[in-house]
C-alpha cells in the first residue's frame, strides 16, 4: 500500500511537472503570440525551447562576417549590433512608443528576468523591480538624486577627477609629451569613485574589489542566454563562476555597509536605503495589505548593486564615447575647450558654471543619441494593457529600440548616423520631429533617477579633462560598440593624449596714421556712408527676396512638403495667372453654352485652378497628405487641405500664430492695424474692445433696426415693380444689398444712417476694386507712386478723413453707449496691453477698426444674400418652402429676435449658401515664431492657407451632392451634414470664429424672411455665373468661449461679463490643482484634510475635488468659480499678509 502511495506520488508529481513545463514553454507562449497575431501583429516562428535565439545569433554571425572589412567610425552601429531587429521589422510606432512615455500605470513594469536571470547582477533593485515595491524603492532612492542635493556633490566629483589629471600628467611627462592612455579603463575607475564618495561617504580604494567583480560578472553574464526557463540553475562553468561572483559581491557590500554604519557620518544616500530596508515590510503591510519576503540584507545589497552598477558603468563608458567624438572631430573639440576658458576662466567648474556649458551639453546630448547606454528599453505587462488600438496580454516583453529610434532619419533628418551636436542648439524640440524619440535616460515615471547626477558628473569629468588634455585617435582602436547590458566599446577605447598649451589670446596692433585734410575726411564719411547704405539695403533686398523664402521653404522641403520653383521677385504669381487664365477661357466657353436653371455650383476648381494644378502636381501619394507650398512674390505660403491640420490651424490658440504681415503692409490702406490684420498684443486689446458688442444678447436689440433698413429696401422694389408695369422687375441684387447691409451696419454700430455715410462705402467700394488689381507679395511695390498706388493713397487719405468726422459727429452726439463709443475709449487705452506697449496712435486705432467694421459689416452680409436670392431664385421649391415658413412663424408681421429662431429653413437654406459660397476665399494665417501642427514644424514668417470652398465642397467629407445645392442636409444641423464638422468654416472655426457670426445670421434671416415674404425672385436671363475671389481677408475674429449651466441659467464664458468671466474660457486662468500620489496612500488619504486646512489658511472661497478622467466634480469646480465671481461674498479685512507660496 505505502509502496502505492509512493508510487502514485512520484507519478503525480512528474505529471504535474511535465504540464507545468507544457504550460510554460508551449501553451502559454502560443497564448500570448495568437492574441498579438489576432490584432494583426506578426513575426517568425519560434523554435521549441530557444524560441529565434538561434536564428538571431545565425543572423548576428552572417552580418559580422560581411562587416568585417569595415573601417573608420561608422556610427550605425544599432544595424549591425540588432541586425535581427532591423530584419524583422517593418515600420516603428512612434505613437505607441510616445503612449508608453506617458502611462504611468503600475500594470507596465520591468521584464520578470531581470530580476531572475539578471538577478545577480541586479537582484530587486530599484532597476529591476516592479509594481509597489518598487515605488517604494523609488520613494526612498529619488529624492536623494535631486537637483539641489547633486550640487552639492560637485566638489566631491572634482576632488575625484583630479586625482585622476595628476596620474595622467604623470605618465604624459614619463611619455614624452603624449602618450596612448585606455581611457574606458580609468574612466570606469573614475566614476566608480565618484559614485562611492558621492553616494557611499567612501573613496574608491574601499570598493575597488566590488567593482572588479562587478565588472567580471557582468561579462559573464552578458554571455548567458536569457529567456530559456531553469538554465540559470543548471551548475554550468559560467553558472558555478556567476553564484561564486555574487556571492563574493554581496559579503563584500555588507562589509562595506557595516563599516559605513559604524562610523558617524552625516545622513545621505546609504542611510536612506538602510532606513528603507527597515520600514520596508512593515509599509507594506500597513499601506498596502501585502507582506513581501525579501530580507534587509538583500533589500540594501540589491539597491547597492543597482546604484553601483548604474552610477559608474554608464557614466563611465557615455564620458569614454565622447572624449572618442570629441578626438574624431577636433573642431568640436576646439570648441567645447574654448567654451570651457570663457565660462570657468582657468578654474574649477562649479554648480553654478555647469548650467553656462551649453555646447557642452550640446556634444554629450548627441553622444547620448548616437551610443545611448542602454540600448533596448525592455518592459513587461503585468496585466492586460492597452497602448493606442493594441492590447498587450499579460506576461508580454516589450522591447524599445532606443539606439534605432535616435538614430532614425525619418526623425532625426538624414544626417541622423553623423556627429553634428548642432542640432541639439534649441534642444531636444528642435533637434527631432518626435521629441519622445530622445531617450538616454529612459522614458516616463520610470525614467533614470540619476539623469541629473549622471549629466552633472559628465560635464565635471570633461571639463577637467579638456582643460588640460588634448586628445585624438590611436591607430590601434577598433570600433566595435557591443551590447553587454550597456552599450560598451568592445576593445576598449585607446586615444592619444597629450597636454594642453596655455590658451594665449591673439592681439593686434594698429599704427597711428598721418592726420588728413578735414574736408577729405567729410567727403570719405559721405562717400563711405552712402556705399555703407547701399550694401546694407542690397542685404536687406537679398534677405527679403532670397535668403528668407529659400530658407523657409528649404525647411518644409525637408519636411516632405513640396511646391512649384518660384521665380525671382514674383514668385510664382505668373504661373498663376496664367493658369487662371486658361482656366477662366474654358469655363467661360462652358458657360456661354449654359442654360439658365443649369448653373453649377462646382466653381472652386476654376477659381482656384493653380491649387488644383500644385495639388496634383506636387503632392506625393498620401505621403504628406494635400499639403503643399507656393510663392506670391516674396510671402512664401502653405496650403492645407488636410483635415487634422485644418482643425489644428483652427483651434490653436498660442500669439504665435497670427494674421499674415501684409495684410497690415500691402492691405494697409483697407484694413490698417485693425482687428483683421492685426497680431499679438495689439489684437488681443482690439478683440476686448470689439467682440462684446457683438455677442447674441446685444444683437437681440439690433433686430428692429435691421427690419426697419429692410422695410425701406422693400418699399424701394415696390415702387419700382410698379413704376416699370406688369408686375415684374429685373434689379441688380447684390447692388441693393451692399446698400441696404452698409445702412444696418451703420444703423446697428455707429448710430448713423446709411446717408451720412453713403460716400465713404462708395469711396469704400472704389478702394476694394482698384486694391484687387495689386498683386501681393512684391517688396517696395507699395511705396513707388504709380497710377494705382496713387489712386490708393488718395483714396485711402479720403476715406480716413471721412471715418474722423463721421466719428467726431457720432461722439458730440448723446447716443447711448454702442460698439463706436466702446472703438473711442479703447482708443483713450491702447497705450499697452498687460504691459506690453501697442504702438498706435488713438486717431490710428479708431480709423483702422472703423474700416474693418464696415468692410466686414456689409460687404461679406451682402454677398451672402445675393447668393441667397440667386440660389432660392433657381430652385423655387426651396424659395417656396421658405415663404411658408415666413409666413407661419411670423403671421404677416415684421420678424422679431424671438421669430428668427424659429425659422428652420431659412437657417438652413443660409447655411447651405454660405457652403457653396463662403464669404471669404481662405482663412489666413502667419507663423509669427516657429510652430509645431502636427508632425509638420512651420518655420517663422510662413504663411498658411486654409481654401475654404474646396473644403466646403469635397464629396469625401459631404457625399456625392457635394456640388449640389440642398439644404436638407442641415436638418440636423452641420454635424449631420459633414463627416468632419470643422470642414464647415464660412465664419471661421474654433477660438478665432467670427465675433460677428451672430449678427451676419440675424442680418440675413431678417432680409429673407422680409423679402421673400413679399416677392418671388426668378434668375433673368442676363445673368452670368462667374464667381470670383477678391484678394482680401476673410472677416474673421477670436471668440473663445464656452456655455454651461449654473443654478439653472445659461452663463457663457468668455463673453457676458467680459473682465471677470473670460479668463474661466482660457487655459492660462489662476486655477490651482492640487494633485496626489497614486503610488503613496498618505498622500491621498490626507488630500481632504490638507486641502481644506490650505483653504482656511489662504481665505479661498472654494475647495472642490474633482476627477479630469470620470468627470466627477468637474462642474462644482466651475460653478463654484463663477458663483464667485457673479456673487462675490464680503471678505473680512487680512490684518495679517499671507504667504504667496504653500508647502503640504
Amino acid at each position: 500500500m505505502a509502496a502505492m502511495v509512493i508510487l502514485s506520488a512520484v507519478i503525480g508529481g512528474v505529471v504535474g511537472l511535465l504540464f507545468y513545463l507544457y504550460k510554460l514553454l508551449l501553451l502559454r507562449p502560443k497564448l500570448l503570440r495568437s492574441k498579438l497575431q489576432k490584432q494583426g501583429i506578426d513575426g517568425p516562428a519560434p523554435s521549441f525551447l530557444l524560441g529565434n535565439i538561434p536564428e538571431m545569433k545565425r543572423i548576428q554571425l552572417q552580418l559580422t562576417q560581411k562587416d568585417q572589412s569595415k573601417v573608420g567610425l561608422d556610427h550605425d552601429w544599432p544595424s549591425t549590433v540588432f541586425p535581427f531587429v532591423e530584419q524583422w521589422k517593418n515600420q516603428y510606432d512612434i505613437e505607441m512608443v510616445k503612449e508608453m512615455s506617458t502611462c504611468t500605470s503600475l500594470s507596465l513594469g520591468k521584464p520578470s528576468y531581470m530580476s531572475k536571470e539578471r538577478g545577480p547582477i541586479l537582484g530587486n533593485g530599484i532597476i529591476s523591480s516592479s509594481g509597489l515595491f518598487w515605488a517604494h524603492q523609488r520613494k526612498i532612492i529619488g529624492p536623494e538624486f535631486y537637483i539641489d542635493k547633486v550640487k552639492g556633490m560637485v566638489n566631491l566629483m572634482v576632488d575625484s577627477t583630479k586625482s585622476l589629471l595628476g596620474s595622467w600628467e604623470s605618465r604624459i611627462e614619463s611619455g614624452g609629451g603624449t602618450v596612448e592612455i585606455r581611457v574606458d579603463q580609468d574612466l570606469r575607475s573614475l566614476a566608480a569613485d565618484i559614485i562611492s564618495r558621492a553616494c557611499f561617504g567612501s573613496n574608491y580604494s574601499k570598493g575597488q574589489e566590488i567593482f572588479l567583480k562587478l565588472g567580471s560578472l557582468q561579462k559573464i553574464m552578458s554571455k548567458g542566454m536569457v529567456g530559456v526557463p531553469g538554465l540559470r540553475y543548471l551548475p554550468s562553468k559560467n553558472n558555478r563562476e556567476i553564484w561564486k561572483l555574487e556571492k563574493e559581491i554581496n559579503l563584500m557590500i555588507l562589509r562595506t555597509v557595516k563599516q559605513r554604519v559604524e562610523a558617524s557620518y552625516e545622513k545621505d544616500f546609504l542611510q536612506r536605503i538602510l532606513e528603507g530596508a527597515r520600514s520596508d515590510v512593515h509599509d507594506y503591510e500597513f499601506y498596502n495589505g501585502l507582506s513581501t519576503e525579501i530580507s534587509q540584507d538583500k533589500f540594501i545589497v540589491d539597491n547597492c548593486k543597482s546604484i553601483y552598477f548604474a552610477g559608474h558603468e554608464t557614466s563611465a563608458i557615455t564620458t569614454s564615447w565622447v572624449l572618442l567624438l570629441l578626438a574624431a572631430h577636433p573642431e568640436w573639440q576646439a570648441r567645447v575647450r574654448a567654451e570651457l576658458l570663457e565660462v570657468c576662466r582657468d578654474g574649477f567648474p562649479d554648480a553654478d558654471l555647469l548650467p553656462n556649458l551649453k555646447t557642452m551639453t550640446m556634444v554629450i546630448q548627441e553622444t547620448l543619441r548616437l551610443y545611448p547606454p542602454v540600448g533596448l528599453l525592455p518592459r513587461e505587462a503585468l496585466q492586460d494593457i492597452k497602448f493606442k488600438d493594441i492590447v498587450i496580454p499579460k506576461g508580454m516583453g516589450i522591447r524599445i529600440p532606443i539606439a534605432m529610434l535616435q538614430q532614425d532619419p525619418d526623425l532625426w533628418g538624414s544626417d541622423a548616423h553623423q556627429f553634428n551636436p548642432e542640432r541639439f542648439a534649441h534642444r531636444i524640440s528642435a533637434a527631432c520631429k518626435i521629441p519622445q524619440a530622445y531617450m538616454p535616460f529612459g522614458i516616463g515615471p520610470r525614467i533614470c533617477a540619476g539623469q541629473h547626477f549622471a549629466m552633472t558628473e559628465l560635464k565635471v569629468m570633461l571639463s577637467l579633462i579638456l582643460s588640460k588634455f588634448c586628445v585624438s585617435v590611436s591607430p590601434k582602436y577598433n570600433h566595435s560598440p557591443v551590447y553587454r547590458l550597456v552599450v560598451v566599446p568592445e576593445h576598449g577605447v585607446n586615444l592619444y593624449t597629450r597636454l594642453q598649451k596655455k590658451s594665449e589670446q591673439l592681439r593686434s596692433n594698429y599704427k597711428g596714421k598721418k592726420p588728413v585734410k578735414e574736408t577729405t575726411m567729410e567727403i570719405n564719411i559721405i562717400f563711405l556712408s552712402a556705399v555703407l547704405g547701399g550694401v546694407v539695403l542690397f542685404l536687406h533686398l537679398y534677405n527679403v527676396l532670397v535668403t528668407k523664402p529659400k530658407r523657409v521653404r528649404s525647411r518644409l522641403e525637408k519636411q516632405g512638403i513640396r511646391g512649384p520653383s518660384p521665380s525671382f521677385l514674383l514668385g510664382n504669381i505668373s504661373e498663376i495667372k496664367k493658369i487662371q487664365h486658361e482656366e477662366e477661357e474654358v469655363s467661360s466657353s462652358i458657360a456661354a453654352q449654359q442654360k439658365v436653371g443649369m448653373i453649377s455650383h462646382n466653381w472652386p476648381p476654376t477659381a482656384f485652378a493653380y491649387l488644383e494644378k500644385y495639388k496634383n502636381d506636387y503632392v506625393p501619394g498620401g505621403v504628406t497628405g494635400p499639403i503643399f507650398m507656393y510663392s506670391a512674390g516674396s510671402i512664401q505660403i502653405i496650403c492645407i487641405t488636410e483635415m487634422d491640420l485644418v482643425k489644428e490651424v483652427n483651434q490653436c490658440t498660442s500669439l504665435s500664430l497670427g494674421k499674415p504681415s501684409y495684410l497690415s503692409k500691402d492691405r494697409g490702406p483697407l484694413l490698417g492695424q485693425g482687428i483683421l490684420a492685426s497680431s499679438g498684443p495689439l489684437w488681443a486689446h482690439q478683440r476686448k474692445v470689439i467682440a462684446p458688442q457683438l455677442y447674441l444678447e446685444r444683437v437681440k436689440g439690433m433686430v428692429k433696426l435691421m427690419v426697419d433698413s429692410t422695410l425701406s429696401l422693400v418699399k424701394a422694389w415696390e415702387s419700382r415693380i410698379e413704376s416699370e408695369g406688369g408686375g415684374i422687375a429685373e434689379i441688380s441684387v447684390d447692388t441693393d444689398m451692399k446698400s441696404l447691409a452698409a445702412d444696418v451696419i451703420s444703423r446697428a454700430c455707429f448710430g448713423s444712417s446709411y446717408s451720412k455715410g453713403q460716400e465713404i462705402f462708395s469711396k469704400f467700394g472704389s478702394l476694394l476694386e482698384v486694391m484687387s488689381k495689386e498683386p501681393v507679395g512684391i517688396p517696395g511695390l507699395r511705396y513707388l507712386p504709380t497710377k494705382n498706388n496713387r489712386e490708393i493713397w488718395r483714396l485711402e487719405k479720403e476715406i480716413n478723413l471721412m471715418i474722423l468726422q463721421v466719428v467726431k459727429d457720432r461722439s458730440e452726439s448723446s447716443c447711448e453707449k454702442d460698439l463706436l463709443q466702446m472703438i473711442l475709449e479703447g482708443a483713450k487705452s491702447c497705450g499697452d496691453y498687460n504691459g506690453v506697449p501697442l504702438n498706435i496712435s488713438c486717431d490710428k486705432f479708431i480709423v483702422d477698426n472703423c474700416k474693418n467694421i464696415y468692410f466686414a459689416g456689409h460687404e461679406t452680409s451682402a454677398i451672402t444674400a445675393a447668393w441667397s436670392f440667386l440660389l432660392l431664385a433657381l430652385y423655387p421649391e426651396w424659395q417656396d418652402r421658405v415663404r411658408a415658413e415666413v409666413l407661419k412663424v411670423c403671421k404677416g408681421n415684421p420678424p422679431n429676435s424671438e421669430m428668427l429662431r424659429s425659422m428652420k429653413i431659412v437657417t438652413m437654406v443660409i447655411q447651405e449658401t454660405l457652403r457653396l459660397y463662403p464669404p471669404a476665399g481662405f482663412v489666413f494665417r502667419e507663423a509669427l515664431d516657429d510652430i509645431k501642427l502636427k508632425d509638420i514644424v512651420i518655420p517663422k514668417g510662413m504663411g498658411i492657407q486654409v481654401p475654404i470652398p474646396i473644403l466646403q465642397q469635397n464629396p469625401d467629407l459631404w457625399g456625392p451632392d457635394a456640388h449640389q445645392f440642398n439644404p436638407e442636409r442641415f436638418a440636423n444641423g452641420v454635424i449631420g451634414a459633414c463627416k468632419i464638422p470643422q470642414a464647415y468654416m464660412p465664419f471661421g472655426a474654433g477660438p478665432r470664429a467670427c465675433a460677428g457670426q451672430h449678427f451676419a445670421m440675424a442680418e440675413l434671416k431678417v432680409i429673407l424672411s422680409l423679402l421673400v415674404s413679399k416677392f418671388s425672385f426668378s434668375v433673368s436671363p442676363k445673368y452670368r455665373h462667374s464667381p470670383v475671389v477678391r484678394d482680401y481677408v476673410p472677416t474673421v475674429f477670436d471668440n473663445f468661449s464656452a456655455n454651461v449651466m449654473v443654478d439653472g441659467q445659461t452663463v457663457n464664458l468668455g463673453q457676458e461679463d467680459y473682465n471677470r468671466l473670460r479668463p474661466l474660457s482660457y487655459r492660462g486662468a489662476d486655477v490651482f490643482l492640487l494633485a496626489f500620489s497614486l503610488i503613496s496612500r498618505p498622500s491621498y488619504e490626507n488630500i481632504s484634510k490638507k486641502g481644506q486646512e490650505l483653504k482656511k489658511q489662504i481665505g479661498a472661497l472654494a475647495y472642490v475635488e474633482c476627477s479630469s478622467k470620470t468627470q466627477q466634480n468637474v462642474k462644482a469646480v466651475f460653478d463654484a468659480a463663477i458663483k464667485a465671481v457673479l456673487q462675490p461674498p464680503k471678505l473680512k479685512k487680512q490684518k495679517k499678509k499671507l504667504r504667496i507660496c504653500f508647502v503640504l
